[in-house]
């Protein structure tokens, strides 16, 4: 038996799998980890990459560089002050998306982000961004 929000976020990860297309990356929550296992989908970044380093030396400076950059966007905890207001946030993923190629934010803000919304499962909610393929 899973908590709630556990099966939420594997509902999130299938839903991924059947609805976008293979090479398709994702934002995801800073605070959830494992979305490739169930989508077999990219992330951008998840906290527990930082072990490759232990296969692939070099690799964390990378993985410091992607975590400081997207921490307090992708739901990191942060003090208040340091949050981001929700059109900054929705330029910054903008702006991010096409650094790194990444067509999807999954978040689970409270305020809906100006993005096509896809899909929604308890508190998480799936967004297309601008100029990225749609769902299949």
């Amino acid at each position: 038996f899973l908590p709630q929000r556990e099966r939420d976020w594997c509902s999130v990860q299938l839903w991924a799998r059947d609805n976008t297309p293979v090479d398709a990356m994702f934002f995801t929550p800073m605070r959830l980890q494992g979305f490739r296992s169930f989508s077999r989908r990219s992330t951008v970044i998840e906290w527990l990459d930082g072990a490759a380093m232990h296969w692939a030396p070099g690799f964390e400076k990378e993985w410091v560089y992607r975590i400081g950059e997207l921490y307090a966007l992708t739901g990191g905890d942060v003090p208040e002050n340091m949050r981001f207001d929700q059109s900054l946030r929705a330029q910054s993923f903008v702006r991010l998306g096409k650094k790194y190629g990444a067509g999807y934010v999954i978040d689970e803000g409270q305020e809906p982000l100006p993005f096509s919304l896809l899909y929604s499962e308890g508190g998480l909610k799936v967004y297309r961004l601008p100029g990225s393929q749609g769902a299949l």
